[in-house]
């Protein structure tokens, strides 16, 4: 039998048991504060104020005792796009960089060109995601530009094409950028690739010059390093080569017109390099 005190200690201790698992039970664990997720545009502004265009591209190494400045390999430029919001492969970022490099008409404003169709191929992507961060709202399905899901979706912006047909029932394929269809041979994943099986901007019998100026362009693009010059455009054309091809005021998935940059806003470019631009604006609304 208990003694009268070993009783009375029995009860406390049974007593504050109770009293710590009702509290346990009860309690309101405090709010955990999550940080908003960043848009791509946010983490681009991030990477700009980050990096430098020459830090991504170049790095310093000792070769004989001596520092010299080579090209730093394009694994780890590809990892510092990654870091910057877009995800995307090596194989898919060269990709993307022939599309440019045949986009961009030849000539001493080859740079801001190649800049303005990099940035239009981004806002495609960016539009696609509804990015908080760009100018034009999405109000369509979330994936308009984007179609193949295994592909990188920025990859997907370049290659995307629809299956249309004639009259007589006859099934081709129109692709968003004619060169991909025009040179072939440059798309294919062994073309992105040296003699040694490395990963290469230059493709075979590719202009050297221009070839490094898309990818300095893309890189740029894709790290926040440079402003977009086309005012958030989705669309561009070369007028000299289609010159009866009208957009302006062109109905576009029932919801947008597409009206040229330069008329959205007066502040814009009328062309850049050889290239209009245009951007999609909401029917009976700004």
């Amino acid at each position: 039998m208990l003694s009268k005190r070993a009783k009375i200690i029995l009860a406390i201790v049974i007593i504050n048991f109770l009293i710590v698992v009702i509290y346990l039970a009860t309690r309101k664990e405090a709010p955990q504060i999550v940080p908003p997720r960043k848009s791509i545009s946010e983490k681009l502004q991030e990477c700009g104020q980050k990096y430098t265009l020459k830090g991504i591209l170049y790095e310093e190494v000792v070769s004989d005792g001596k520092k010299v400045i080579v090209d730093r390999p394009i694994e780890d430029v590809v990892r510092i796009v990654n870091e910057c919001g877009i995800s995307i492969s090596v194989e898919e970022f060269l990709y993307v960089q022939r599309v440019v490099y045949f986009e961009v008409a030849p000539g001493k404003d080859k740079r801001q060109s190649a800049i303005a169709v990099a940035s239009a191929i981004l806002n495609r992507h960016l539009f696609s995601l509804k990015d908080k961060g760009f100018p034009v709202k999405n109000v369509l399905k979330k994936y308009y530009f984007h179609q193949n899901k295994k592909m990188s979706q920025l990859k997907d912006v370049a290659f995307k094409y629809s299956k249309r047909k004639t009259r007589k029932g006859k099934v081709y394929v129109v692709y968003q950028f004619s060169c991909v269809p025009d040179h072939p041979s440059y798309f294919y994943p062994n073309a992105l690739k040296d003699k040694e099986g490395k990963w290469t901007i230059y493709g075979f019998n590719m202009d050297r010059v221009r070839a490094r100026v898309t990818y300095e362009a893309l890189t740029a693009v894709l790290t926040g390093q440079v402003d977009d010059p086309t005012c958030g455009a989705l669309f561009y054309k070369n007028s000299e080569l289609v010159p009866n091809v009208k957009w302006n005021g062109k109905s576009e998935a029932g919801r947008y017109i597409i009206r040229h940059v330069h008329e959205v806003n007066p502040s814009c470019p009328r062309k850049i390099g050889k290239h209009d631009f245009y951007t999609l604006v909401l029917r009976g609304g700004c």
